[in-house]
């Protein structure tokens, strides 16, 4: 995840808590008592805050309006957990606006398809990025790295670094939420 402001809360992916009992951040080798303040399944999003009383720094927010393709994208997660903790990799925004068809199916058993208009970029995303944040040039935080493509057994394709990032304008109303929960104050001064 991502702390967005620092009154510790944190903006990662909903595939990353879903079925979560509890919910931890590591920071400087602690891990933090966290709780979930919102989620939106659909858009693959949560906003965590941390619950003790600590001084986390926030990245600064970027706006997707500024992101054109062959932009630098600098992507920073934990590829395969804690084994390469705060890799970066570096590649360039490959396309805007690449709608990506993710199913679910709620308890019912009902099916359903939802369509996001997604970030590709060529930095490599590998298990573990999820959450994460991909940057511009000036460190603002401009998406959340989501999935990647790879090879299939339907496919003998051979697929290398295309990766989708949620851009951060469709994170920025979850975070306003969880912000306006918390504190509806300090909501500008972070968005």
């Amino acid at each position: 995840g991502v702390v967005v402001t620092t009154q510790g809360h944190v903006v990662t992916n909903y595939h990353v808590i879903e079925g979560a009992n509890d919910v931890q951040v590591l920071s400087q080798g602690r891990y933090l008592k966290t709780e979930i303040v919102g989620y939106d399944e659909l858009t693959d999003l949560a906003v965590l805050r941390v619950m003790e009383d600590v001084h986390l720094p926030a990245v600064k927010m970027g706006d997707i309006a500024q992101v054109r393709v062959g932009d630098w994208a600098i992507v920073i997660g934990n590829p395969l957990g804690e084994d390469f903790f705060r890799s970066t990799t570096v590649g360039v925004v490959s396309a805007l606006e690449r709608e990506v068809e993710t199913d679910s199916t709620d308890k019912y058993g009902r099916k359903t398809t939802t369509t996001n208009s997604m970030i590709q970029v060529d930095a490599a995303i590998n298990s573990g990025n999820s959450g994460g944040g991909m940057f511009n040039v000036l460190g603002q935080l401009m998406g959340i790295p989501s999935l990647k493509y790879t090879s299939s057994y339907m496919s003998q394709a051979s697929i290398d670094n295309i990766g989708m990032c949620i851009p951060i304008n469709v994170a920025k109303p979850l975070i306003r939420e969880a912000l306006e929960k918390y504190d509806g104050e300090s909501v500008s001064k972070y968005l």
